[in-house]
């Protein structure tokens, strides 16, 4: 399950000091990442993967596999038929537990 541009939103993300959000579109697998802005998508096919504040969490960096991980489980909880807002509630153990 190829995701289109993720580990380049994922470093991107990663060398942000600041406000930072990796989305993915979940029909078109393709990922980006946006920074200083907090955006919000309102396609219900284009979730936040992660993202972290500009006060707490500016320095956060994520691996690889903690991202493709991240990324494949909620793929799998989108096709099982979740919701936007659980697939973006990073809290939940299912994806609280890939990101540690």
């Amino acid at each position: 399950m190829e995701i289109r541009n993720l580990d380049l939103a994922r470093k991107q993300f990663n060398n942000w000091q600041g406000n930072a959000t990796i989305f993915i579109d979940l029909e078109e697998r393709e990922a980006w990442t946006i920074v200083e802005e907090d955006i919000n998508y309102h396609d219900q096919h284009v979730i936040r993967l992660i993202d972290k504040d500009n006060l707490h969490e500016r320095s956060f960096k994520y691996n690889k596999e903690q991202i493709d991980q991240l990324a494949k489980v909620k793929i799998e909880k989108y096709e099982e038929g979740w919701e936007r807002e659980e697939l973006e509630d990073n809290y939940h153990m299912e994806f609280a537990k890939v990101i540690g």
